[in-house]
């Protein structure tokens, strides 16, 4: 399911739910017309809407809602504590994508510890902005429920705030960044390319369910250690189900782009996957010249950890390696693939996550990267790729080579010895 689609499905969710029994059905027929996987989502969607189990509360924005909003909501003084309905011990966290995050507790029922994202009273500037956030959360919700992806941070509630502000109860997502992750644990170049393979994988997971994110950098990227000797790290992605609010805050004038927008007027989740890649990787987020520039030098990572001066130590060692190290293996071959993954799908991008995650592996592999297009690259990788068949079929052919040789003196040896004998007047047998 692409993001179009998943648009479609949440605009006819939305409708669906002015209806009950058999004219909802016959509203959901119209509208799906011959699309028969399109009819059983949403079946499904509204089923798991309408029991009494469903994780998320009815429309945070009701018609009598939408009336009242007519008037100025109240904002609270500044310093006065933020009151969230249903929660309690608010504390607040940090902010991100123009999203403020709080720590907080359920007042009710499990009293479980969650992160609640809020977003900012601009983007909920009246009932329609709030309806199109807060439905595409719920559908968000019930989609990330249904796919049982452990890697994907769970929503258990979507909200409005006494001020009029949409928010998200989410869990907690526990462990570090991924950065601060790889840094203290001092991972190899290749082994943080083996963690952001499963990070690629959970995102392709959301993607394949419709759930587009909009917003992933190393905030959103967790990591837990493991708990014993063969318990591997697990990574777990949050702040899914906001893409809707993310579009809204894209649109606005915003003087401060940030991520993967510093280099295109739009970004997808394959290309901030490609800058956190970058950064995870060199350490320093990539420049606008390295992904923009259509004569990139072959250097451009290994430039810029140069350009850092004696920080690049420190850089080097939270990759186990030394700076002469890490600079010589950022300007081998991973320099394709750091000068592929931050550009936008239409300027020699990765066309998809799935893309990106298979040319990890095709590296790991010491394989052939699809970044790679030059000719001569393809024929030497291909050549020490198969290596040990090459030298095997070399040494073949020098053993045979050898054999014609000792063949053709022993019968050259052998005629000079018969041309003696009949020389020397010896009767030779009939053959």
């Amino acid at each position: 399911m692409n993001a179009q689609r998943f648009e479609h499905l949440r605009e006819i969710f939305t409708q669906a739910q002015r209806f009950k029994g058999a004219a909802r059905e016959e509203y959901l027929r119209q509208r799906c017309a011959d699309d028969g996987a399109l009819l059983t989502e949403l079946r499904d969607l509204l089923r798991h809407d309408d029991a009494e189990h469903a994780i998320i509360d009815r429309p945070v924005v009701s018609p009598l809602a939408a009336s009242v909003r007519k008037t100025p909501t109240p904002v609270p003084a500044p310093g006065a504590p933020e009151r969230f309905p249903g929660y309690e011990k608010v504390q607040r966290v940090s902010s991100a994508m123009g999203l403020s995050l709080y720590d907080a507790v359920e007042a009710q029922g499990e009293r479980r510890k969650v992160r609640l994202w809020v977003v900012p009273r601009d983007l909920c500037r009246d009932a329609r902005s709030s309806q199109a956030i807060s439905e595409s959360a719920r559908v968000a919700a019930r989609l990330i429920e249904r796919r049982a992806e452990p890697g994907l941070v769970g929503i258990h509630n979507v909200a409005v705030s006494g001020d009029g502000r949409v928010f998200l109860a989410c869990e907690r997502e526990g462990g570090e960044e991924i950065e601060c992750y790889c840094d203290r644990n001092r991972l190899s170049l290749r082994q943080r390319l083996g963690l952001f393979i499963e990070v690629c994988r959970i995102v392709e997971e959301a993607h394949a369910a419709g759930i587009p994110h909009l917003g992933l950098d190393a905030s959103c990227v967790r990591v837990l250690a493991g708990s014993g000797e063969n318990d591997l790290a697990r990574v777990r992605i949050c702040g899914f189900g906001l893409a809707e609010a993310r579009r809204s805050h894209r649109s606005a004038d915003d003087p401060r782009p940030t991520g993967a927008e510093l280099f295109a007027g739009t970004r997808t989740d394959t290309q901030d996957l490609g800058a956190l890649l970058y950064r995870v990787l060199v350490g320093v987020p990539a420049t606008p010249s390295v992904v923009s520039d259509a004569r990139i030098s072959d250097l451009a990572a290994s430039t810029q950890l140069s350009a850092i001066g004696d920080r690049a130590v420190e850089v080097a060692t939270n990759r186990h390696a030394t700076r002469s190290q890490l600079l010589r293996e950022v300007a081998g071959e991973l320099r394709l693939l750091l000068a592929k993954a931050p550009r936008p799908p239409g300027d020699a991008g990765y066309a998809s996550v799935q893309a990106l995650r298979e040319d990890i592996e095709r590296f790991l592999n010491g394989e052939a990267l699809a970044a790679g297009t030059r000719r001569s690259y393809r024929l030497r990788k291909g050549a020490s790729r198969h290596l040990a068949l090459v030298v095997a079929g070399g040494l073949v052919a020098l053993t045979l080579l050898g054999v014609l040789i000792v063949l053709g003196v022993e019968l050259a040896r052998t005629k000079g010895e018969l041309q003696g004998l009949r020389g020397a007047g010896v009767k030779m047998p009939a053959p």
